[in-house]
């Protein structure tokens, strides 16, 4: 933990932790999400458990195997909503 780190714990501003953790990457600190995308490169993780432990899903969405996971596009609302479909 670098004394920035520390600092935002101690003034209870833990919300910027994962901009510092972004930012130190050059210390060797990493946010969760960017380990298991690499695990998943180096194919040490399956993807789907990956994508269960991932805070943004969205970037895990394309590795998936089972895609009953993932979340259902609700198609009504979609097409009620002008100018999402192509041709709108």
């Amino acid at each position: 933990m670098t004394k920035a780190i520390a600092k935002l714990i101690q003034t209870e501003q833990t919300h910027q932790i994962p901009s510092q953790l972004q930012m130190g990457r050059d210390l060797g600190m990493q946010l969760l999400d960017q380990a298991l995308l690499a695990a998943i490169n180096a194919r040490t993780v399956d993807p789907d458990d990956a994508y269960n432990f991932a805070s943004d899903k969205r970037a895990f969405q394309k590795f998936v195997t089972d895609t009953t996971m993932l979340p259902k596009l609700d198609v009504a609302a979609v097409a009620a909503a002008p100018g999402t479909l192509p041709g709108s």
